[in-house]
């Protein structure tokens, strides 16, 4: 087994201010740090997100079967803040009994979506 230190999702974006304004304004994230245009370390909460241009990476994929879960105490609350910085949410809140989510994407179009569960959804 190889010995890891840390991990790191990194997605590929059409535009790295952009993006990166999103993941710290939005979303709350801490810039840990940038490399110029070329990439920024993002994390939160022990989740790690690289930003990486996508025209510097010609073999870069899109972000197709990649979701970020980001669980939250309070799915309302979480939504207004959310939606006041410009977020939307296509398919409004989801209540499945023990699970509560919303569903909504980046500017790049990678799927997230907000979860609260157990006994306070």
């Amino acid at each position: 087994m190889i010995d890891i230190t840390s991990t790191t999702v990194t997605l590929m974006v059409e535009d790295l201010d952009r993006a990166q304004a999103f993941w710290t304004d939005a979303l709350g994230f801490g810039l840990e740090y940038r490399a110029g245009p070329h990439f920024a370390m993002l994390s939160r909460s022990g989740l790690r997100v690289g930003l990486h241009p996508r025209g510097d990476n010609p073999v870069a994929g899109d972000a197709r079967g990649i979701s970020f879960g980001l669980q939250v105490p309070d799915i309302e609350v979480a939504m207004q803040a959310l939606e006041s910085a410009g977020v939307g949410f296509p398919g409004g809140l989801v209540d499945d009994g023990p699970i509560r989510r919303a569903d909504f994407t980046d500017p790049d179009g990678t799927a997230l979506y907000l979860v609260q569960t157990g006994a306070s959804a």
